[in-house]
């Protein structure tokens, strides 16, 4: 199978392998393909563990529109993931984002990261419609206390249930809870979380180790104790690792005592982030292989 592909004039590795599955050998991928990060730069919130602050002004469309003519000539491209900073922060360039990569691949699976700046202006907007997941950050079950991570005022859980809704799927509202000290940071605030979690009528949650990218992080960084959390009513249903590692993932079923509906849970410990390259990154004016890798355009 061919094992790299010519973007922009640069030979770019493609995947090779799928993560493997509860430690069995890793299958082939049965055709190329990319998954594309578009982040925005910049954003309201000033959280600790984050270091991608620059200008989102610094957008350029014409390099946007240039990158996906290139990869849809080229190869398939199964996904688009659009984050920052915060992506709705300046909303006309939002909107233009979604719906150019619309018109390019009308049928990939889009996502957007946010921090709720622009939460109750989303869905009243019908370009909610067009995201197959919505991915709220969300880092703490306490308003108060997730605000203060963040350092900027954050949806309220109300303001997540009156939403909760709409969705076009069940699983269109995702939660992105960091692991952190202080915070969401042992078992029983693990179980506190997704307990509150039901009460928004949200059942999807990615619980994500800090990536070692600044002392912070490093500083309060917070395994998954797997063992300790695995029971009756928390069962694991898959384990990754990927080929050549650097990262892994386990994926569970929680099942509340004041049961609404079944909670997925996904956890993520990115722990060599810069060895992590299948994918490809857009960060408004250049793409890179991986988010901090080298530029290829």
């Amino acid at each position: 199978m061919q094992e790299t592909i010519d973007i922009f004039g640069k030979e770019v590795k493609l995947k090779q392998y799928y993560c493997s599955f509860f430690g069995e050998e890793n299958q082939k991928v049965e055709r190329p393909y990319f998954n594309l990060y578009v982040r925005t730069k910049y954003c309201n919130a000033k959280c600790k563990f984050c270091t991608y602050h620059s200008d989102a002004n610094k957008w350029h469309q014409e390099r946007y529109l240039e990158v996906l003519k290139e990869l849809t000539s080229k190869v398939e491209v199964r996904k688009i993931a659009l984050s920052g900073g915060e992506p709705t922060l300046y909303w006309d360039n939002f909107k233009n984002i979604i719906n150019t990569s619309r018109e390019f691949l009308p049928n990939v699976e889009t996502s957007l990261t946010t921090d709720g700046l622009n939460w109750e202006k989303l869905f009243s907007d019908p370009i909610y419609k067009e995201l197959y997941y919505i991915q709220l950050s969300r880092h703490h079950y306490d308003d108060k206390l997730n605000s203060e991570i963040f350092r900027t005022k954050t949806p309220t859980s109300e303001m997540i249930k009156e939403v909760s809704s709409l969705q076009t799927h069940e699983h269109q509202i995702q939660f992105r809870c960091n692991l952190i000290k202080g915070y969401i940071d042992n078992k029983e605030e693990i179980f506190k979380y997704l307990d509150w979690m039901n009460s928004v009528n949200i059942n999807d949650v990615g619980l994500v180790s800090l990536m070692p990218i600044n002392d912070y992080s490093i500083e309060n960084f917070v395994g998954f104790k797997i063992k300790d959390l695995v029971g009756e009513n928390f069962i694991i249903t898959k384990s990754h690792e990927r080929f050549g590692g650097g990262c892994v993932c386990f994926n569970y079923v929680y099942l509340p005592e004041d049961f609404r509906r079944p909670i997925r849970v996904y956890y993520k410990n990115t722990f060599l982030p810069h060895e992590t390259t299948e994918t490809l990154a857009f960060d408004g004016y250049n793409l890179r292989v991986g988010f901090e890798g080298d530029i290829i355009y």
